[in-house]
Order: structure tokens, then C-alpha cells, then sequence
């Protein structure tokens, strides 16, 4: 990174909790590379990552229910909330210009229970948030896997219930929330985030 390139000040946050894998470290490293204040959300006894700026400590039980519960109890006018297996390729601070309360990455062709995938996720809006939390403890826990975690945003972001609630801007996965296709070690050189998830992928980063 050369000298004169200017770090964005907005602030990024992502959730990990338990042995701090080598991806991890990779993906703190690309954030840092384009952006200054990195947030590490987490449990009462994970180290703090090398490379983080502020560490928040909650105990609400399993992680993907946490994790909600974090970004819900941090006090963030603009908050880019990102999962802990991706690579930042470049700045994305042109999507702040947008509007929108909340701003997710879409996948096209599935049904509004899965539609989001919630690996990178713009917030400007805390109840938003309260309300995915609130979802999550009478829907969710009934899976305690991240799929509760996902379908609690995908249900705020869909009902009907919040249709005049929130705004809800869908972003282009292709652009910022890039999946490589499975056991290739693709490049895409228009996306702004890789997102390496599931065990396949992992290996590449």
C-alpha cells in the first residue's frame, strides 16, 4: 500500500469468538490496508485480534445470536458489519451515499426466507437490529446455527410486518459480496469484497 493512500475513518465491525485462524488474520490485514477503525465483537474470553482497534465484549450465548446482539447494542450512526472470511479488495464508502437503513447483499433467484446473505451488511439503523434480535429469540434459537442468525435478517428485511419500516437497499453480491466459485482459486477483479465462506473456499484465502 503506497504511503499517500489515505485510509477511510468509517467504521468496519465483524463478530469471531474462539481459535483465531490463520483466514482471519488475512482478513483483518485487508481491512486495514483500506480502512483505520476495525471493530472486534466478541465473548467474554477470545483474545483480541493483532490489527484490531476496539474490542466489545458481550455474553449472549451462541455466537450467531451474539452477533445480532452486538451489532444491536453498539451505537453507530454508520456501521459496515462484515464476517470474519472475506478480503477487502478496495474502499466501499460510495455505498454510505446511498439511502438506506440498511443495505445488504443480495442473491438473485432465491425465495425471500434466504434472499440476504449476511456475510456484508451496511447498517444505519439500531432498531432494525432490535428487531432481529427480537425474531431470533422466538424464531431462531430453534436452530442455533448461523442460518437462525441469516434468516432473522432476511425475515426484517422481507415481511410484511416492516415493509414501511425500514429501507432496505439490496447491493450486488458480484460487486460487494463476491463468493468464488467452490475448490477454484478464482479472482474477480470488478468486486470490492471476496467472501470465502463455507470449507471449500476457505483454503484459497
Amino acid at each position: 500500500m503506497s504511503e499517500e493512500y489515505e485510509r477511510s475513518t468509517r467504521p468496519i465491525a465483524f463478530y469471531h469468538e474462539g481459535p483465531v485462524h490463520p483466514y482471519v488474520h488475512k482478513m483483518v490485514a485487508s481491512v486495514k490496508e483500506h480502512y483505520s477503525h476495525l471493530i472486534q465483537m466478541t465473548d467474554q474470553v477470545t483474545e483480541q485480534i493483532e490489527g484490531t482497534d476496539e474490542l466489545i465484549r458481550g455474553d449472549y450465548g451462541h455466537m450467531a445470536y451474539s452477533r445480532i446482539c452486538h451489532i444491536r447494542d453498539y451505537p453507530h450512526e454508520e456501521l459496515l458489519i462484515l464476517d470474519n472470511d472475506l478480503l477487502v479488495k478496495r474502499q466501499v464508502d460510495e455505498v454510505w451515499d446511498w439511502d438506506f437503513d440498511v443495505a445488504l447483499g443480495i442473491r438473485p433467484g432465491l425465495d425471500d426466507r434466504n434472499k440476504y446473505n449476511s456475510g456484508v451488511m451496511f447498517s444505519r439503523s439500531h432498531k432494525f437490529w432490535v428487531d432481529c434480535a427480537e425474531w431470533f429469540e422466538t424464531q431462531g434459537k430453534k436452530t442455533w446455527d448461523w442460518g437462525g442468525e441469516q434468516r432473522s435478517v432476511n425475515f426484517v428485511a422481507n415481511n410484511k410486518k416492516f415493509k414501511h419500516k425500514y429501507k432496505v437497499c439490496n447491493l450486488n453480491c458480484g460487486v460487494y459480496n463476491w463468493a468464488p466459485p467452490k475448490n477454484k482459486n478464482a479472482k474477480n477483479d470488478k468486486a470490492a469484497i471476496w467472501h470465502y465462506k463455507g470449507g471449500d473456499r476457505k483454503k484459497w484465502m
